[in-house]
């Protein structure tokens, strides 16, 4: 961990994740990740539970899963983006040995997922997207503020 970025150290303790995950040992198991690496987080089980927490815990990054019973992890990035567009969203699907799950990762970004990541996912992957969209979240306020 001593070779990330500034962003990375500085700022983590401070980032509040929204994970929406249906799969409780995942959703535990990314929970339990992020905690430990210093995140706040807050966890739903269900798209319409992420929609809720959204609302009442106001997260600054948002990582839905996509396939999930009842609303699925489209259409939360649909209503998430309504709601706020600038919080950045990252989609999460599974994939087989034949690829299939790429697809809905490609409906994700065309939704206005910010990133996409696939399950089983690489730590070191998780954890470049998390600071580019920090990084990017930081730039943009920074801009903003000197406007």
């Amino acid at each position: 961990m001593d070779n990330m970025p500034p962003a990375w150290q500085r700022q983590r303790a401070s980032y509040r994740i929204l994970v929406i995950e249906d799969d409780s040992n995942f959703r535990q198991f990314l929970s339990e990740l992020l905690i430990v690496t210093g995140f706040d987080v807050v966890n739903a089980a269900n798209g319409e539970q992420g929609l809720l927490a959204f609302d009442t815990h106001a997260p600054d990054i948002v990582i839905t899963d996509i396939v999930m019973a009842g609303m699925d992890g489209l259409e939360v990035i649909r209503r998430l983006k309504q709601l706020n567009p600038a919080t950045p969203v990252i989609a999460m699907a599974g994939t087989n040995a034949d690829g299939r799950g790429d697809g809905f990762l490609s409906l994700a970004l065309m939704r206005g997922a910010d990133a996409v990541i696939t399950k089983p996912f690489n730590l070191d992957d998780m954890r470049a997207t998390l600071t580019r969209l920090i990084d990017e979240k930081l730039s943009n306020i920074t801009q903003s503020t000197q406007l």
